[in-house]
């Protein structure tokens, strides 16, 4: 999961101790799902009291609208993104590559608004 996103939500279940699965990636159970990320700068952790993932997804649009976001140019995304894996620490040839594709997007789309970037 991706969490570098300012604005953005995210659900995950948190596993019960008699769950035998622990990945946040791992949906198919019937434990409770919760939600992270930040909304206006702080950080977000709640339980959403309920199992249901698609409960959860409406509840999730209802707390996080599309038009609370920023909207910001794919140039300018790119820079935060290329700014991200600075204060990482990537390596040098890692972040060079990542450049290259924020450069070639940048020529082709540049000027281009996006609402939202999401890693699914």
């Amino acid at each position: 999961m991706h969490r570098i996103y300012q604005g953005m939500l995210h659900l995950y279940r948190r596993h019960l101790a008699a769950c035998p699965h622990r990945s946040m990636d791992y949906k198919k159970c019937k434990c409770p799902v919760w939600m992270f990320g930040s909304v206006n700068g702080k950080r977000v952790r709640k339980a959403l009291d309920t199992a249901s993932w698609g409960r959860a997804e409406e509840m999730l649009r209802e707390l996080d609208p599309d038009d609370a976001h920023e909207k910001i140019t794919v140039a300018v995304a790119g820079e935060r993104f290329i700014a991200d894996c600075e204060s990482r620490k990537l390596g040098k040839e890692t972040v060079g590559k990542y450049e290259l594709l924020v450069n070639e997007m940048t020529v082709a789309f540049g000027k281009t608004e996006v609402k939202r970037v999401s890693p699914e």
